[in-house]
């Protein structure tokens, strides 16, 4: 039953019986035949001794994992880290400043154009070509 639980993916200790049972329905049904090694591995006490093995495991699992975080939050490499990070980070901040004050000033007024002249009306230009001509004789 142990090799059966390890070779089926996410099965745990608790599906021993449920295991148990197809596989009884299997050997009454002449499907599989039944082995010498399959009655010992399907007792209380094998099933209980599973269960007991894997709570162990699975303390020892969060343990190791408790453990592990302590180490890194004392771990001084991961200081260095995240001041790395940081100084990435800010000089990042600080290049997208300088690309957007470039493109505020590139999106800003051009050179300042002379104002337009107002043409003078007909009557005006007439009035000011006479002058001219009386000028000039």
């Amino acid at each position: 039953m142990d090799k059966i639980l390890s070779h089926v993916e996410l099965s745990t200790a608790t599906d021993g019986k449920r295991f148990q049972d197809l596989i009884e329905e299997a050997i009454l049904s002449k499907q599989v035949k039944r082995l010498k090694r399959f009655k010992p591995t399907t007792t209380d006490a094998a099933h209980a001794k599973r269960l007991k093995k894997e709570k162990q495991e699975a303390a020892e699992a969060e343990e190791a994992e408790e453990e592990k975080k302590r180490e890194e939050a004392n771990d001084p490499e991961d200081s260095l880290k995240q001041l790395i990070m940081a100084r990435q980070k800010s000089r990042q901040e600080h290049m997208d400043s300088i690309i957007n004050s470039i493109a505020e000033r590139s999106k800003g007024p051009k050179r300042k154009r002379r104002p337009e002249m107002n043409e003078p009306s007909e009557e005006e230009f007439q009035k000011i070509q006479q002058k001219i001509s009386k000028k000039k004789k």
